[in-house]
């Protein structure tokens, strides 16, 4: 699922916790802007999954080049959006 410049595709695995890996291009940034892209992601998926509202699976994020130049609030609302949008898919 796509919410503009964050993707996410999830599979489904027998797994303890959710597994999430990133793909973020070079042309995206610098490894700063990268890593700090990472960082914030990987932060906020942490906090949703420690409240409950993320499946327990393999999850691939892939974020375009216009991430780079996203404040904290908009990668955040983003990658919601995508997972919104992939919970609304697989239930139904």
């Amino acid at each position: 699922m796509s919410a503009g410049t964050i993707g996410v595709t999830y599979l489904p695995l027998d797994s303890a916790r959710p597994q999430v890996a990133f793909a973020i291009g070079r042309r995206c940034g610098s490894a700063v802007v990268r890593n700090r892209c990472r960082r914030r992601l990987r932060e906020h998926l942490r906090r949703r999954a420690g409240v409950g509202a993320l499946r327990h699976g393999a999850y691939l994020v892939m974020v375009s080049p216009a991430a780079g130049s996203a404040d904290k609030a908009e990668l955040t609302r983003r990658i919601d959006d995508a997972l919104d949008k992939l919970d609304r898919r697989l239930a139904s």
